[in-house]
């Protein structure tokens, strides 16, 4: 059978009775109440140590976050094996020839490759204005290499000095009949470059990059300096 106890006029469900003088609640038969108000301190200490739900879900946390980071990266990774290879050239100028013949109109005498090796593009041609113009080409090969032609007043030394390495060493002549000068110097630097320079008129013409000796050979020999008329690829 349930024993009820009033506190303060209420119906208690304990047998518990507070004091009107200190506050403290005592068992109706008299007991102090072990603890009292004063529990709070030793709930709190038995509490010490252990850890809680909010630890446990941080942890839980980080390890969800390590998950994910390598299966996104094993996604990435595996979607990689199907890319295609990124073309990493420069974009061609397109209207490259369309340039030159604009060159030619202003009574400038550009030299420029009249046909280029199957896969080779023009990416840049500036003309640097003046009382003696230069005028540079860029080209990149099928081989994604770098290769330059130079125009201007000033003497190959200088020319070679400056683009190519103050260091550079002089290797064989290469002759080119038919090209715009018969006779180019050529040279190499530390760094594998090569590179062709020769005298056309008062001007001195550089073919130098990071292609092969013989694939700047084989564009010197494509050098002209006659009208445009014809596709830049051959």
């Amino acid at each position: 059978m349930r024993r009820v106890f009033r506190i303060c006029g209420s119906i208690a469900r304990d047998r518990f009775r507070r004091c009107g003088s200190c506050g403290r609640t005592s068992r109706a038969d008299g007991q102090p109440r072990s603890g009292g108000w004063e529990d709070g301190a030793a709930m709190s200490a038995s509490t010490e140590g252990r850890p809680g739900k909010y630890e446990r879900s941080a942890g839980g946390l980080v390890m969800a976050l390590v998950v994910t980071v390598v299966a996104v990266g094993g996604l990435i990774w595996l979607l990689g094996l199907f890319r295609p290879d990124t073309d990493n050239r420069p974009e061609e100028l397109a209207d490259y020839l369309a340039i030159v013949e604009e060159a030619q109109d202003a009574k400038l005498d550009p030299i420029y490759p009249e046909s280029l090796p199957q896969g080779w593009i023009t990416t840049k041609f500036e003309v640097e204005p003046g009382t003696d113009p230069a005028l540079e080409t860029g080209l990149f090969t099928d081989e994604e290499k770098f290769v330059g032609i130079q125009q201007e007043a000033a003497e190959p030394s200088d020319l070679v000095r400056r683009l190519v390495d103050e260091d550079a060493t002089a290797t064989d002549i290469f002759t080119a009949e038919g090209s715009v000068a018969e006779a180019w110097q050529g040279y190499e630097d530390d760094g594998g470059d090569s590179a062709y320079v020769a005298e056309v008129g008062d001007q001195s013409v550089l073919v130098y990059g990071s292609a092969s000796a013989e694939e700047l050979q084989g564009l010197i020999e494509r050098l002209t300096t006659a009208p445009v008329a014809g596709p830049v690829v051959k």
